[in-house]
């Protein structure tokens, strides 16, 4: 019952990572295959194995189980053996572990006013032009529009030249 506990702790925190963005779906649902894996008596399942159960790529396994170790849910132990040409790694014997920091959601990328994501070294030019665009008062309804109607007038009259002492 108490392994059932913890498997349930474990599901919870790795659903708390997908809801706070940092994993995507794909990696909750290798996580879950890995987790399921392990339930049925495979501690060293491949990659291969676990992209199966996923329906993803290998090197989707692979991103996704070195962003739950860095995030402190999953370890592993590195397995293999010795043959004429070498160590050969065979597979990895992996570990479930609990997380017992609080989950903090993962910070908003800095974007530029048009959408785009900008890395971190020109975040800071990026939030200055943002401030100037912000800080540009707007004109008044009143004022675009007056103007809007000048250049209509102005253009409408340019291509009638007959009309020209009716217009502004």
């Amino acid at each position: 019952m108490l392994e059932d506990l913890c498997t349930f702790q474990w599901r919870e925190n790795v659903r708390g990572l997908r809801v706070a963005r940092w994993i995507t779906r794909t990696h909750q649902a290798v996580l879950e295959a890995l987790q399921a894996c392990l339930a049925s008596g495979d501690d060293a399942p491949s990659h291969a194995d676990l992209a199966a159960l996923a329906e993803c790529s290998e090197r989707a396994v692979g991103r996704c189980l070195q962003a739950a170790r860095a995030q402190g849910i999953v370890a592993w132990e590195r397995r293999g053996q010795w043959t004429r040409e070498g160590w050969r790694r065979i597979t990895n014997a992996y570990t479930l572990l609990r997380r017992t920091a609080p989950i903090e959601p993962r910070p908003r990328p800095v974007c530029a006013p048009n959408g785009q994501i900008v890395r971190a070294r020109k975040a800071s030019k990026v939030k200055a032009a943002y401030r100037r665009v912000v800080a540009t008062p707007l004109p008044s309804l009143a004022a675009t529009a007056a103007h809007l109607e000048a250049a209509f007038a102005r253009r409408y009259y340019a291509a009638r030249p007959g009309m020209r002492g009716m217009g502004p």
